[in-house]
């Protein structure tokens, strides 16, 4: 794994890595990515991002796919608006876009699984943080996303509309 980050200057950086992997039994990866930030003052960062990825068969896909098997692909762009109200209170927003490749799919054609599939996910997640003196810490999110399948059918087991929300303290 490789990363350098160049600064044009005080308010542009440019942050570059590329990764490289070789399994004995498949062909090896470069995974490279991109990221382009802009803080405008102390307080906001803008970031536009892209990259890409894959995910090696786990052992159970190797064993009932055989040689149909192989890694999985994602291309991810993302801008993101980071905004620290206060030392104690950051708001982030995030768009983002995922489209994953080389999923199995059933081939009637051939009458077996290939890796042609394709699916995308796009959405939006809004962060609001807060922490205090004491060490209490709250997080809540919201994530408005739509995610589709191979088919172009919505993704099973993916929330159009998912909320989280997180409190901690020291004990």
């Amino acid at each position: 794994y490789l990363t350098d980050e160049y600064r044009f200057n005080e308010q542009w950086r440019l942050n570059l890595g590329v990764r490289y992997d070789n399994a004995s039994d498949l062909d090896g990866n470069l995974s490279p990515r991109l990221a382009l930030l802009f803080q405008p003052n102390f307080k906001t960062l803008l970031k536009a991002s892209y990259s890409e990825a894959f995910r090696m068969p786990n052992a159970y896909e190797r064993s009932y796919y055989g040689s149909a098997v192989m890694p999985e692909y994602v291309a991810a762009k993302e801008l993101v608006l980071q905004h620290d109200f206060t030392e104690r209170l950051r708001l982030v927003g995030s768009l983002y876009d995922f489209k994953r490749t080389k999923q199995l799919i059933y081939s009637e054609a051939v009458a077996d699984y290939v890796a042609e599939g394709t699916s995308l996910t796009r959405g939006l997640e809004l962060e609001l943080e807060a922490s205090w003196v004491n060490g209490v810490r709250a997080r809540t999110s919201a994530a408005f996303q739509h995610a589709h399948d191979v088919t172009g059918a919505d993704l099973v087991n993916s929330p159009n509309l998912l909320g989280k929300f997180n409190i901690s303290a020291p004990l």
